[in-house]
């Protein structure tokens, strides 16, 4: 989208101490500024539980994420939270990707 907007379809895995039981997807698309190599921007996502015999989803949530972009990898600092309880609840993390 021009050369200083991206738009992008992402899928963010979440697990929970390293032990894969459960884990929550988190497919969205997100509308990034990227001006040079660094990146800002945001979008909706929605969590979708795995794991142990259960299953659910989420409501549709926000993410706001930031980062530096290469030729080939994408690292990326994120924040997930809810509509109804912005910034009260939160996950906050990071991914590290390569670009294909």
């Amino acid at each position: 989208m021009g050369n200083f907007l991206m738009l992008s379809p992402e899928v963010t895995l979440v697990g929970y101490k390293f032990e894969f039981k459960q884990f929550i997807l988190y497919p969205g698309i997100i509308l990034n500024l990227t001006p040079g190599s660094f990146f800002v921007g945001g979008g909706v996502v929605k969590g979708f539980l795995i794991g142990e015999g259960t299953s659910g989803s989420s409501d549709v949530a926000l993410k706001l994420n930031a980062g530096i972009i290469s030729k080939n990898i994408k690292f990326t600092a994120y924040l997930i939270t809810a509509f109804d309880n912005i910034f009260k609840d939160m996950l906050v993390g990071a991914s590290l990707g390569f670009r294909f």
